[in-house]
């Protein structure tokens, strides 16, 4: 079901999915902003990297430059496909259980890389942590939502 059609649910409450959908499409929407930093430029870049506090921008390498375009592709494709699945729950349903059930570990492992690399505290605890609600939250809001069969069209072939 799209977020726009006409929901069969009674009262104001909106239903699961339309929930779900709605989560799917914010989550995607704010990992598509990514895509931004595979073509900002260089220059900016390093001023981000340097206000951040996370030190002078080694500008003898471009391993660092290529690293964070390469991991903002990676997200902004993440979001492409989060707002793809927002269109067909019932289709992509595996799909969204395994990107929440994926977070989780994922979540931990991002703290403790976090904490590793001596990250600045306020990085450390929101980018685990986002994660990992995310993950919650796709996980509860799918577990929500009715599993109906999938259509004749819509099964695979």
């Amino acid at each position: 079901m799209g977020f726009g059609e006409n929901d069969q649910t009674k009262g104001p409450a909106m239903s699961a999915e339309r929930q779900l959908v709605l989560f799917l499409r914010i989550y995607g929407g704010v990992l598509l902003l990514a895509f931004g930093a595979v073509v900002m430029p260089a220059g900016w870049m390093k001023w981000s990297y340097e206000e951040l506090g996370l030190g002078v921008w080694p500008e003898e390498t471009p391993l660092l430059e290529y690293l964070a375009r390469t991991a903002s592709l990676l997200y902004g494709c993440a979001g492409g496909a989060l707002v793809l699945m927002s269109f067909d729950v019932p289709r992509y349903r595996p799909l969204i259980r395994l990107v929440g059930w994926i977070s989780l570990p994922a979540a931990v492992y991002l703290l403790v890389l976090d904490l590793a690399l001596e990250m600045p505290w306020w990085w450390n605890w929101s980018e685990g942590a986002a994660v990992y609600v995310s993950g919650l939250a796709l996980l509860w809001l799918l577990n929500r939502c009715p599993s109906a069969p999938l259509s004749p069209e819509q099964q695979p072939r």
